[in-house]
């Protein structure tokens, strides 16, 4: 097997991830915010605690 990768196929792999980014990009944002959000929610419940103590 040679190291030397016909174009034809590293294109089609660009291709390919570069649709596999678009199609995963709505779910990603919305992992993301979900994310930011809990992460934001236990911030807030912290500083609370913190404050009470």
């Amino acid at each position: 097997m040679s190291l030397t990768q016909p174009p034809s196929l590293i294109l089609l792999v660009k291709v390919s991830s570069s649709f596999v980014g678009i199609a995963l990009r709505p779910f990603a944002a919305q992992l993301f915010l979900d994310l930011s959000q809990r992460v934001s929610r236990l911030h807030f419940f912290q500083m609370i605690t913190t404050i009470m103590t």
